[in-house]
């Protein structure tokens, strides 16, 4: 994270030249790419949170600064890499924490608090971008009809919509693994092509798609299982699921991580 944030100040170490300026627009830190590396901090800063947290209440005020000055980092050198799905991964990440420590604390105002920052915070993000905020121009266009790469991948989308209702066999079993190359083009909106003429998309940018390119509703189900299962072994373990509240918080987390997916 730190080396991103050196990166998006153009203070590095290591002058990068067969990428130009991409490095001080989009960091990619150590890993070679803005998502790679957005996505890992991403999943690192709910950790750092839950161990800051949990610092502070032992009393262990050193502890919890460290933790909470990693969190900092996490955050910022996700912005550097101005990782839209990431930033608002990170996003929904610290919204489910703070919505499983409300419900943990058996607090429905901050349940309901923590469900309101996880909508307002993503929006907010869009309306800095939109105002021109430094390092988050990106995130201006996540919402506007008129960003290119916003239209080319709900255009993308709109054709695997259609893969799926030429073939009903393939809407439930899917059409395997790294196959998006070669189905979408015969269902692709003629403006994907328009937009992108010699652009070959062989992903849809949306994991639940990807899913059931590659194994249909089927295996869509079957990433959603998967997926709850592990977070459900994981809080148990970590004593989060003690009661009713708390499983209630892991179904509507999924549910929304699900719907948000899909949209």
């Amino acid at each position: 994270a730190l080396y991103a944030l050196l990166q998006r100040l153009r203070i590095d170490v290591i002058p990068w030249q067969q990428y130009g300026d991409a490095a001080a627009v989009r960091a990619f830190g150590p890993l070679g790419n803005a998502i790679f590396l957005g996505a890992y901090l991403a999943v690192v800063a709910p950790l750092a949170a839950e161990a800051a947290h949990r610092a502070w209440r032992r009393g262990d005020r050193l502890r919890a600064a460290a933790h909470g000055a990693i969190l900092v980092l996490c955050a910022g050198g996700v912005l550097a890499s101005q990782s839209r799905g990431p930033a608002l991964g990170l996003v929904a990440g610290l919204g489910a924490l703070a919505l499983l420590g409300a419900a943990r604390a058996g607090r429905g105002r901050l349940v309901a608090a923590a469900a309101l920052a996880a909508v307002v915070l993503p929006l907010g993000l869009v309306g800095l971008g939109r105002m021109g905020a430094p390092g988050l121009e990106r995130f201006g266009d996540l919402l506007s009809p008129e960003s290119r790469t916003v239209r080319q991948r709900a255009l993308v989308w709109d054709g695997l919509a259609g893969a799926a209702a030429a073939n009903p066999v393939r809407l439930l079993v899917g059409t395997g693994p790294e196959t998006t190359a070669l189905i979408l083009p015969r269902h692709a909106p003629e403006e994907l092509r328009e937009l992108a003429p010699e652009q070959v998309f062989d992903r849809a940018h949306n994991v639940l798609w990807e899913w059931w390119v590659s194994a249909g509703l089927v295996g869509v189900l079957a990433f959603v299982a998967v997926q709850v299962a592990a977070f459900g072994t994981a809080f148990r373990v970590l004593g989060w699921l003690a009661g009713p509240a708390q499983a209630a918080a892991l179904a509507a987390s999924a549910a929304a991580g699900a719907a948000g997916g899909a949209l």
